[in-house]
């Protein structure tokens, strides 16, 4: 035969109570680490799988369109104009989102470069490409063709037939230009 104890009945239900603050109190900071956890290149991939459109400052410069690729340490933004333009990470400033997303986006591409300085060597000797290389100061940019990628520094060959060497930690930022600037 059970008997009821109501100081007993009293106490089980302040344990209960305590235990269930407990749990919503471990299920908000859960919920709050996984937040924490989120980097700036998986946020990046986020706004790339929603379509939003952003802009994307590195020093004095800033850049508008749609993510289309993350790595590591890059984005790449695509404008409506066509242009192209490939921004290490590392020289970013700012980031805003311009236009939101609205699940338009493009698919994560296994084949894209997973850091700033592979995306550059994908581009190392392409006849007639025309790149803009740019820094996260108020260095002039250089424009021309990226002739080799060397072990800290790259080549660039200008139309009056200079030759560039830019240290690639200072490289912020390279647009594909379009044929016909």
């Amino acid at each position: 035969m059970t008997s009821y104890d109501p100081e007993f009945e009293e106490m089980a239900r302040e344990f209960r109570r305590q235990i269930a603050e407990e749990q919503a109190e471990l299920e908000e900071i859960e919920r709050e680490s996984d937040l924490q956890s989120i980097d700036l290149p998986f946020a990046l991939l986020e706004s790339q799988w929603r379509g939003d459109s952003l802009r994307v400052v590195c020093g004095s410069r800033a850049f508008v369109g749609q993510v289309t690729h993350v790595g590591d340490n890059i984005v790449t933004l695509s404008t409506e104009t066509g242009a192209v333009t490939d921004i290490c990470l590392d020289a970013v400033h700012a980031i805003a989102i311009t236009t939101p997303g609205r699940g338009n986006g493009v698919p994560r591409r296994e084949k894209d470069p997973v850091r700033f300085v592979a995306r550059l060597r994908e581009f190392v000797g392409i006849p007639n490409a025309i790149f803009e290389f740019g820094t996260n100061d108020d260095a002039p940019v250089v424009i021309g063709r990226l002739a080799e990628i060397r072990a800290d520094h790259i080549l660039v060959l200008t139309r009056d037939n200079a030759r560039w060497m830019l240290p690639v930690t200072h490289i912020a930022y390279c647009v594909r230009v379009p044929t016909g600037r």
